[in-house]
């Protein structure tokens, strides 16, 4: 009943509506996809399309004016910048990446190599002070110097200031100065 009602019109439009909107959708779909087709074509210089390049000048020439630019930074919030700029960051980030990696290889293998040394020298120097101490003791028993007293005093004031006068003085060893002394009969403990 309700297909009775309707005038004319809104049938006539109910009919040739969907074939025409169909058809409005494919010819525009095949018409932009043709002109892609240009576009490319032209792109790889197959042919040549004058108004490409005027649309690619004037696209260039938006896209390098600095305003345009900055809406375009301040909208998205990114930075531009050129390909080969941001080529070289990335290749210097990368490079630095590397450094930074390397460094800490050899700051470790160093770190090791160099506490080993320590090491080493550590038990080097324990077994030169055990040998100079077993010396010092064989040279105080040969040279007699058991019987040193550093606290006694002279015309010059206490031996020990005398030990360290020669040596100052005239370079003579400390061991040698107290022998000397000894010799002397001063100095000696009573």
């Amino acid at each position: 009943n309700n297909t009775n009602n309707q005038s004319p019109l809104f049938k006539f439009l109910t009919k040739l509506l969907p074939p025409l909107l169909r058809d409005t959708i494919y010819g525009v779909t095949i018409g932009l996809l043709f002109l892609l087709t240009l576009f490319l074509l032209d792109y790889h210089s197959i042919i040549s399309i004058g108004s490409t390049k005027a649309f690619q000048s004037v696209g260039m020439e938006l896209l390098s004016d600095p305003e345009v630019i900055t809406a375009i930074e301040s909208t998205l919030d990114i930075k531009l910048m050129p390909l080969d700029g941001y080529t070289a960051m990335k290749a210097e980030i990368a490079s630095n990446l590397e450094l930074i990696q390397s460094h800490n290889k050899d700051e470790n293998a160093l770190l090791v190599k160099y506490t080993n040394q320590l090491s080493s020298l550590s038990e080097e120097i324990k077994s030169i002070q055990m040998e100079h101490t077993k010396l010092t003791q064989e040279i105080t028993t040969k040279l007699g110097l058991e019987a040193w007293c550093g606290e006694c005093k002279g015309n010059w004031g206490r031996c020990d200031q005398r030990v360290e006068y020669l040596k100052n003085t005239y370079g003579n060893s400390v061991m040698m100065s107290k022998a000397g002394l000894i010799k002397e009969g001063l100095c000696i403990k009573k």
